[in-house]
C-alpha cells in the first residue's frame, strides 16, 4: 500500500489537532498547492513528530480537513486532546476534542467543544465513513440551536489505495452544493504525475489548476510544474524543483514564470544530524538577484528520535530573532502528553498555548503492516486468579522482551527473555501483586511487536 502523508507545522489548535502518529516528519508547505504534499515522500525527511497523519492526506485546497488516523504506532488510542490558553496569571480552558473509534480502530467520529460559561458547549463534529480501509466520505456539521446542522462534506474515490476523485461540497438551504474537485493521475509506482483542480460555475465543473510531476530513480518528487487554466489553455506560471541527498531533501525552490523566464520567489534549506532527523529548516526569499534570509525552524530530538522542542525565528536584516517555540513531553510510552507553545515577547518567553493529550491502550495484531515473525496466542486461562500462561512462537531468532501494561498504559511488569532461537515459548505470569483489571501483554523482538487483552479477577 502505497501512503502518502501530509505534514503541516502548525500554530493553533484548529490545524494542529488533526494529526498524530509517530512517523517521520514532513514539510512545511506554503503557496504549493496540496498534491505537493501527497507526492513527498515520508522518508524524504528525519526525525519522528508527534502529529501525523499515517493514511492519504484528503486535505482540500481550501484546508478544511484531512482523513485522521489516531492509532499510534505502540497500540495506544487518543481518546481526548484538551487546548488551554494563557490569561497571564493561569491556564484556562479554550477548546477540548474526543474521538470515537470502530471496531478497527479507526476514527469515525471527532467532536470538538469550547468552554463557555463554565462548560463544555459544542462547536463542530466530523464523521468518517469507510470502505474497506479507504476513507469514502468525511462528513463535518456545525452546532446551531441545540441541533448538529450539515455544514461541509468530502466524497473519494479510490482505485485500489489510489485516490482518483475528491470532491468538496458544501451545504446550502435545501441540499448539498459543489464546489471543488480534484482528480489524480497515478504513474505505475503509484506516484501522482498530474493532478486537476476544478470550480463548480453552477451547471459544470470548469478547469482550475493542474500540476505536472517528475520522479528520479528512488520514486522522489523532483519537480511538480503548475498550469492555470486560461483562454481554454493550460498556461505554466509555478515550478517547484526538489534536490535531494540520500533521500532526504536538502532543498527545496520555488519560481514563478514572469514574462520568458523563471523567477526565483523562495527557497527551503534543510539539515540534518547523524540520524537523518531534520535539525533545520531554512527559507529565504529573492530580492534584487539574492538570497535573503526569512525564516529559521531548529528542531532538537530525545534519544527515541521524537522531536522535543521546535523553534521558528525571524531575520530581521541584521540578525535572527526569536518568534515562537513549542515544547514536547512524551510518558514512559513515548505517547506526547503535554505539549507548550511560547511566544518570544520583551526578550522573554511567555505563555500561550498548552495542549494535553490522554489515550488508551488497545490491542495490537501487527504493526506497519510488518512481516510478523512470531506469533502470540490468547492466555489461558482467562479470565485469571492469579497467574495465567501465555504462549508464543518464533519463526526465527531473536532477543525477545515481554512487558505487563494497565488499562492507562502504565508498565506494570517487564522481563527481559534474552536471545532466543525459533521455536515454542511459554511464560507463567503472577498477578498477585496487581488490582482486577484488564492488561495488555506484548512480546517485542528484533523487529515486531504483538499484544493482546487478558483480564486479571480477583
Amino acid at each position: 500500500m502505497k501512503t502518502i502523508i501530509l505534514f503541516v507545522i502548525v500554530i493553533n489548535i484548529f490545524t494542529q489537532i488533526s494529526i498524530f502518529s509517530q512517523t517521520k516528519a514532513k514539510l512545511d508547505l506554503s503557496r504549493v498547492k496540496q498534491l505537493h504534499l501527497h507526492t513527498i515522500s515520508n522518508s524524504n525527511l528525519g526525525g519522528k513528530f508527534p502529529f501525523q497523519s499515517e493514511l492519504v492526506n484528503l486535505k482540500s485546497d481550501s484546508q478544511r480537513t484531512s482523513l485522521k488516523k489516531m492509532f499510534l504506532d505502540n497500540g495506544f488510542l487518543i481518546t481526548e486532546l484538551l487546548w488551554e490558553f494563557w490569561d497571564g496569571v493561569s491556564w484556562k480552558n479554550g477548546e477540548k476534542n474526543t474521538y470515537v473509534y470502530n471496531e478497527k480502530n479507526k476514527l469515525i467520529e471527532e467532536l470538538s467543544q469550547t468552554w463557555y460559561n463554565s462548560n463544555w458547549v459544542n462547536s463542530w463534529k466530523d464523521t468518517y465513513s469507510f470502505y474497506d480501509n479507504n476513507m469514502i466520505e468525511w462528513l463535518r456539521e456545525s452546532w446551531n440551536d441545540s441541533v448538529w446542522v450539515n455544514y461541509l462534506r468530502n466524497t473519494y474515490t479510490f482505485s485500489g489505495d489510489d485516490l482518483i476523485e475528491e470532491i468538496n461540497q458544501y451545504w446550502g438551504s435545501t441540499g448539498w452544493i459543489n464546489e471543488n474537485r480534484y482528480i489524480n493521475i497515478y504513474n505505475e509506482n503509484h506516484n501522482i504525475v498530474e493532478h486537476f483542480s476544478f470550480g463548480w460555475d453552477g451547471l459544470n465543473w470548469v478547469n482550475s489548476w493542474k500540476d505536472s510531476c517528475n520522479y528520479d530513480g528512488n520514486n522522489n518528487l523532483i519537480q511538480v510544474l503548475g498550469h492555470r487554466w486560461y483562454n481554454s489553455n493550460w498556461l505554466a506560471i509555478v515550478k517547484d524543483t526538489y534536490n535531494y541527498q540520500e533521500n532526504n531533501i536538502i532543498e527545496w525552490l520555488h519560481q514563478i514564470w514572469y514574462g520568458s523566464d523563471w523567477l526565483n520567489q523562495e527557497i527551503w534549506i534543510y539539515n540534518y544530524d547523524a540520524n537523518n532527523n531534520k535539525t533545520e529548516m531554512l527559507t529565504q526569499t529573492w530580492n534584487d538577484s539574492n538570497w535573503v534570509n526569512r525564516w529559521d525552524f531548529i528542531y532538537s530530538y530525545n534519544s527515541d528520535g521524537l522531536i522535543i522542542e521546535e523553534l521558528k525565528q525571524n531575520w530581521n536584516s541584521l540578525n535572527w530573532i526569536n518568534d515562537w517555540n513549542y515544547i514536547y513531553h512524551y510518558d514512559g510510552n513515548s505517547n506526547l502528553y503535554e505539549k507548550f507553545w511560547y511566544t518570544w515577547q520583551d526578550s522573554n518567553w511567555v505563555n500561550q498555548n498548552r495542549y494535553t493529550y490522554t489515550y488508551i491502550i488497545t490491542e495490537v495484531e501487527q504493526i506497519q503492516n510488518q512481516i510478523i515473525d512470531y506469533c502470540l496466542l490468547q492466555n489461558y486461562p482467562n479470565p485469571f486468579n492469579p497467574s495465567t500462561n501465555i504462549e508464543y512462537k518464533l519463526l526465527k531468532a531473536s532477543e525477545v522482551k515481554f512487558y505487563v501494561l494497565n488499562i492507562l498504559g502504565e508498565k506494570v511488569f517487564e522481563q527481559n527473555l534474552g536471545y532466543q532461537t525459533a521455536g515454542s515459548y511459554k511464560i507463567n505470569f503472577d498477578g498477585k501483586n496487581l488490582p482486577s483489571g484488564v492488561y495488555v501483554y506484548s512480546i517485542f523482538t528484533n523487529e515486531n511487536r504483538l499484544s493482546r487483552k487478558m483480564i486479571l479477577m480477583k
